[in-house]
């Protein structure tokens, strides 16, 4: 939402100011000395750039406003479609990788996040990416995080209770983790 907003805001900032679009101010610096200058900022050297006004205006860093135009320019308009209202829309990482992708790649990846349901959470889009082009998945922290999490429920689940009773225990005494509603509920 907020590369959108970004996106339009920069648009109606460029009719206004078109002295400021790409390729113009550049133009305008090359045949305008600094003697030229005039107070209603024709020249490249006078113009604030959008992103460094807006930043300001909104209380941003002006990457963080360059990367939200960069995200929405590059994503496709198919992508912008199936990645709103979703958790993706708000996992930057994700976006920021998957609007490097080209559009055929980007179309592959969502598809494969929405059909396997591990993958629809933060870092979702670098194992679907990974898994598309034949590779193995990232080892960043929050992967393998995520990775050995699975792996302990997935023991969990096949354990008896009296093992969990006992793995429930040792936690209470050598961690402090669990309180007695807990206790009584897993029984």
């Amino acid at each position: 939402d907020r590369a959108a907003f970004l996106a339009e805001r920069k648009k109606i900032y460029e009719e206004m100011h078109p002295q400021t679009k790409a390729g113009v101010a550049g133009a305008n610096a090359k045949h305008c000395g600094s003697e030229n200058i005039d107070k209603t900022g024709g020249s490249a050297n006078a113009i604030v750039a959008f992103a460094e006004i807006t930043a300001e205006k909104l209380k941003l860093s002006r990457r963080t406003v360059e990367s939200a135009l960069r995200m929405h320019r590059d994503l496709s308009p198919e992508s912008k479609t199936a990645i709103a209202g979703t958790w993706l829309a708000r996992s930057g990482k994700d976006l920021e990788l998957l609007s490097r992708q080209s559009p055929e790649t980007q179309e592959r990846v969502l598809r494969l996040i929405d059909s396997v349901p591990d993958m629809a959470r933060p870092g979702g889009v670098a194992m679907a990416l990974n898994r598309t082009q034949g590779k193995s998945e990232p080892a960043s922290g929050a992967t393998k995080t995520i990775r050995e999490f699975d792996a302990l429920l997935k023991i969990w689940a096949a354990t008896h209770a009296p093992a969990r009773q006992l793995f429930i225990e040792h936690l209470k005494e050598k961690e402090g983790v669990c309180d007695k509603k807990k206790d009584d509920e897993v029984q």
